[in-house]
């Protein structure tokens, strides 16, 4: 009986530790920018996903951040990152890391581009700050003015709406990206582990056919 209840315990740690080995698999890395992203949605509940604020919550608690973009390259990369769609309301986008700060204002409220503006329009129809990367929707590219469209998302509904940029509002629920400065789980430290395992099972096997 002892012998049993050791067995089953090696393979539990086999289990638990080759599915912690497959989680530093989710985060995708981009040479450009240096940076690891993972789109987070595949396991919220169909009917709900999470609001703006909960997902930048969520994304901290993860130890990354709402995705921040700067370039048609990294727009491109995390657009491939979502998938072609997701049965279930606010799960066929993607929160991003922008926010409106002012009625035609947009700025970066996470990451380390934080509290820096990538959107303006002011009286003379200057979209962009600085030239700096934007992709909306709505034509030319701008968003659509709202103040109860406070919050930037990635569209991924259909082939000709994919990554492009919508704002949505405070209750809207999606799924969203997250953006990492670093590898979120290094792949060389699990691999002890998942050998450690699986001599302790192979130990307990030895055992029992004894």
């Amino acid at each position: 009986m002892r012998h049993h209840f050791l067995l089953w315990k090696c393979v539990l740690v086999v289990i638990l530790t080759v599915l912690f080995a497959g989680q530093s698999w989710a985060a995708s890395f981009l040479s450009s920018t240096g940076h690891y992203y993972e789109f987070v949605g595949f396991d919220l509940p169909q009917t709900n996903g999470l609001t703006w604020e909960e997902a930048k919550s969520a994304a901290e608690g993860r130890q990354g951040y709402l995705a921040t973009i700067t370039s048609a390259e990294e727009n491109t990369f995390i657009d491939s990152l979502l998938p072609e769609r997701i049965s279930g309301y606010g799960l066929t986008s993607a929160w991003l890391g922008g926010k409106q700060t002012s009625y035609k204002s947009w700025s970066w409220a996470t990451g380390p581009e934080n509290g820096e503006q990538f959107f303006h329009l002011s009286d003379d129809n200057i979209y962009r700050i600085n030239d700096m990367y934007t992709n909306w929707s709505s034509d030319p590219n701008r968003p659509v003015f709202s103040s109860d469209l406070p919050y930037l998302l990635m569209n991924s509904k259909d082939w000709y709406t994919r990554g492009l940029w919508d704002n949505a509002s405070a209750t809207y629920r999606s799924g969203y990206v997250v953006e990492y400065d670093n590898n979120p789980v290094p792949i060389p430290a699990t691999l002890p582990l998942l050998a450690s395992g699986l001599g302790i099972l192979g130990f307990a096997l030895r055992r029992k056919t004894r």
